[in-house]
């Protein structure tokens, strides 16, 4: 994968992950002002938007172009934050069901 993609493909994570944790955020802000209708649409928004952020972060972890130091320490981060906002997805969508 060359620089270029590299780049494109950090941004996408990024921003998707900026997505999703907005979304996460407007449902809480949903939920709390009693909207439940809007939390939940906006909870599956996050899910959804967090589903697209882990097929570019496979597709970084598979590149060999992505094995340098700083790539790692950048996926690495990716991977924690992901991770935390899924459990937090996660958790809200199975408070919504019950």
């Amino acid at each position: 994968m060359k620089y270029e993609m590299l780049c494109g493909a950090a941004r996408t994570v990024t921003d998707g992950l900026k997505d999703a944790q907005m979304q996460y955020e407007y449902a809480v802000s949903a939920r709390d002002h009693g909207d439940h209708e809007t939390a939940v649409r906006h909870i599956s928004e996050a899910h959804k938007r967090l589903g697209g952020v882990s097929e570019w972060m496979e597709l970084l972890d598979e590149s060999e172009d992505a094995k340098t130091p700083l790539c790692r320490v950048l996926l690495d981060h990716y991977k924690h934050w992901h991770k935390d906002l899924m459990e937090k997805v996660e958790h809200f969508h199975a408070q919504a069901k019950a």
